[in-house]
């Protein structure tokens, strides 16, 4: 069981900048004493770090292009830190698109398309951080080669779309991928080896 006895309720929260909102977060798989997060505010998402013992901010980086619109596009779905890389976390929008972020730097790096038509709606990564795994509203889920950030593999209607939404998550582990989505379902896909 998780213990909330012996710390102070200032131990167990911090606010979050620009009177933001967070919609996903992780420990940082490097340093577990941090923390990684996606935000929104009233203009932009961000994705974040702090340092859990400090409660400082480690970096970020807002994504905006000073459209009135950059908010909705921006959205964040879900975030991935970088198994390997301390510094770098994947994030997927509601424009369809990855972002690969070094929230030190507070640059976003590289930007992969996953679907034209619908929002990339989660992401995963492999252990070794070699594949990015993500799913779309769409209803497919797509595989890419990080070091060529090309796709490798396109798993068509993986889910059905329900309500305006497919697939709503998904996670990588023991050489399986596993996805569940709006229509009721959750697929297992076994790992076949990839090049």
């Amino acid at each position: 069981m998780w213990s909330v006895k012996d710390q102070s309720s200032e131990d167990l929260k911090f606010e979050v900048p620009f009177n933001g909102v967070p919609v996903s977060v992780s420990f940082n798989p490097t340093n577990a004493g941090q923390c990684v997060y996606g935000m929104m505010d009233d203009l932009s998402a961000s994705v974040c770090c702090v340092d859990l013992s400090t409660k400082q901010s480690l970096g970020s980086h807002r994504f905006t292009d000073g459209s009135g619109d950059a908010r909705e596009r921006m959205y964040i779905y879900q975030i991935a830190p970088h198994p390997k890389h301390d510094n770098t976390v994947i994030s997927s929008h509601e424009d369809g698109r990855l972002r690969l972020t070094d929230f030190r730097s507070g640059k976003c790096e590289a930007e992969i398309i996953v679907s034209n038509d619908d929002a990339a709606s989660c992401v995963g990564i492999s252990s070794g951080g070699e594949h990015l795994y993500a799913g779309s509203h769409n209803g497919t889920v797509r595989v890419f080669s990080l070091a060529e950030r090309k796709m490798v593999q396109d798993i068509t209607s993986a889910h059905f779309k329900h309500f305006d939404e497919s697939v709503n998550a998904i996670c990588y582990g023991d050489s399986t991928l596993v996805t569940a989505g709006s229509d009721a379902v959750i697929n297992v896909y076994r790992h076949v080896q990839l090049k």
